[in-house]
């Protein structure tokens, strides 16, 4: 969490516009933030083909209330988790 924090310091608002998509930033406090860029790239190294822009991969609530991901029309479970300054993500693709 602490590099995310640094990332966000040194970029600030255009690192948030160019990562997040508005929807995913009405929560914007640092450890939500940072639980979602996890997320991302768990999503970029679980997905065949991943996008070069983080803000075609889509955190939403999927239909039991967990945040899931989606990609054009693929789809990935989330387990997200922080304790500390740690944050982990997994991400695993499912049929859609």
């Amino acid at each position: 969490m602490d590099d995310f924090r640094q990332r966000l310091d040194v970029a600030g608002e255009s690192f948030v516009a160019t990562t997040f998509n508005q929807e995913e930033v009405s929560e914007s406090g640092v450890e939500f933030l940072a639980t979602l860029w996890a997320a991302k790239g768990a999503v970029v190294k679980a997905a065949l083909d991943p996008p070069s822009d983080l803000k075609e991969i889509v955190i939403f609530p999927n239909e039991c209330g967990r945040l899931a991901a989606r990609i054009g029309g693929h789809c990935f479970d989330l387990s997200l988790s922080h304790y500390g300054t740690y944050v982990v993500a997994v991400a695993m693709a499912v049929e859609s």
